[in-house]
């Protein structure tokens, strides 16, 4: 039912905003997904921050992970295929407690 509303919105593709008011639609659409991403994630992380007491390591991954963490000091790491990692040291693993057999 949302679609109907939306039908006549166009498709972005991520980026970074021009600054935090989109002066057409698709300025305002980029914004908005960019500043909403990256304020998600700082806040979640303020939260386990003030939880442990202490600020952790912050790696971001996947795909737009560089665009997020672009110009955002609260970003420490970036490895945009770190579940590909996790999954070949994972085999890697399980095949040495094999004996190097498949």
């Amino acid at each position: 039912m949302w679609r109907e509303w939306t039908a006549a919105l166009p498709l972005v593709a991520p980026s970074a905003p021009s600054g935090p008011f989109g002066k057409n639609t698709v300025d305002a659409i980029v914004a908005g997904l960019f500043y909403a991403a990256a304020g998600a994630i700082h806040e979640i992380v303020e939260r386990m921050a003030s939880e442990f007491g202490v600020w952790p390591h912050l790696v971001l991954t996947g795909g737009d992970a560089e665009l997020v963490a672009s110009g955002y000091e609260f970003v420490d790491s970036v490895v945009p295929n770190l579940t590909l990692l996790g999954i070949n040291l994972a085999f890697r693993r399980h095949v040495e407690g094999q004996g190097g057999r498949r």
